[in-house]
């Protein structure tokens, strides 16, 4: 059960694939968890890319699509598995998930992809850090 969540229960924070077929969201499903979810919008079809990944006590939140539409990338927490904090990306089907290798000691949230396409050498991710001590 979600209990008092903030934010409620649901889904945020849409991002399109670029030819209009998809649909990538985050779905707040409990007081403490979000699950990265892909949608297809003609037949309306969830498929939810966390749920045989992600831990109880863990999170996947902050997606973005790039704009080729073939790459997430994401936020992925775990209060259990510090260490696994951090930016992740995986394929738009659920696969390939990988923990992007980033300097250790800071607190990474927020990616987006910046310019391009995300799937091209000359495409960059941007993203929040803030120095964590202890990390």
């Amino acid at each position: 059960s979600v209990g008092k969540a903030e934010p409620p229960a649901g889904d945020f924070d849409p991002k399109l694939s670029p030819d209009g077929s998809r649909v990538a969201y985050m779905r707040h499903v409990s007081a403490i968890n979000f699950d990265a979810m892909v949608v297809d919008v003609k037949s309306g079809q969830e498929q939810n890319l966390s749920g045989a990944f992600r831990r109880p006590e863990a999170a996947d939140a902050v997606l973005d699509l790039s704009t080729a539409g073939k790459t997430l990338i994401y936020w992925h927490v775990d209060k259990q598995k510090i260490q696994d904090c951090g930016i992740w990306k995986m394929l738009a089907n659920g696969k390939e998930r990988q923990h992007l290798a980033l300097p250790r000691g800071y607190f990474y949230t927020m990616p987006a992809f910046f310019p391009g396409d995300g799937n091209s050498q000359g495409s960059h991710i941007i993203f929040s850090g803030r120095r964590q001590f202890g990390l």
